[in-house]
C-alpha cells in the first residue's frame, strides 16, 4: 500500500505547536487587557507638539478617585533637547470639553532629558471624589516650558 499523508506522530507535534500559538495569543490578549482596565481605560500613546518644538509621548494616565493622587500620568520626552524644571499645571475635562478643575504638580519636577520619563501626580480630589465613577474625563499637562499632553482615562 502506497498511501501518502502526515503520520500520527508529525499529526500530533502539528497540533501541539497549534495549541501553543493559541495558548500565547489568548495569553498576550489577556495582559493587553488588563493592562487596559489597571490604567483605567486605554491611554492612547500621543505624540503632543508645543509651540516650543519640544515633543511629549504619553505613556500612561490613571484616574482614581480614592487615590493619594487621583490622576497620574507618565509623560516621555520624544523630542530633542530637555524639558525645563519646575511646576506641571493639570487641567481636568469632561467629556463636552468644560475645563472643571486646574492643579499644579504635586511637587517640583526635574528637568526632563531627551528620552526620559517623568511621572506627574495631580490632586483633582474635591472634584473627583463627588464624581461617578466609571465617567471619563480628559487631563492636559502643561510642562513649565509650555509642552502639552493629553490623555482620556475613566474614572475607577
Amino acid at each position: 500500500m502506497n498511501s501518502k499523508g502526515v503520520t500520527p506522530v508529525i499529526a500530533q507535534i502539528i497540533m501541539l505547536l497549534i495549541a501553543v500559538a493559541i495558548a500565547v495569543s489568548a495569553y498576550y490578549f489577556i495582559i493587553s487587557l488588563q493592562t487596559d482596565i489597571e490604567t483605567g481605560g486605554t491611554a492612547s500613546t500621543k505624540k503632543i507638539v508645543s509651540t516650543s518644538g519640544k515633543v511629549l509621548n504619553l505613556i500612561s494616565i490613571k484616574c482614581n478617585a480614592s487615590a493619594t493622587y487621583d490622576v497620574v500620568l507618565t509623560v516621555q520626552n520624544a523630542g530633542v533637547g530637555k524639558i525645563d524644571s519646575g511646576y506641571w499645571q493639570g487641567v481636568l475635562i469632561d467629556q463636552a470639553g468644560n475645563d472643571l478643575e486646574t492643579n499644579q504638580s504635586d511637587a517640583s519636577e526635574a528637568a526632563m532629558t531627551q528620552s526620559g520619563f517623568i511621572t506627574l501626580e495631580f490632586n483633582f480630589g474635591s472634584y473627583l471624589l463627588a464624581a461617578n465613577t466609571n465617567t471619563t474625563y480628559s487631563v492636559k499637562a502643561y510642562s513649565p516650558d509650555g509642552a502639552i499632553v493629553t490623555g482620556t482615562c475613566i474614572l475607577q
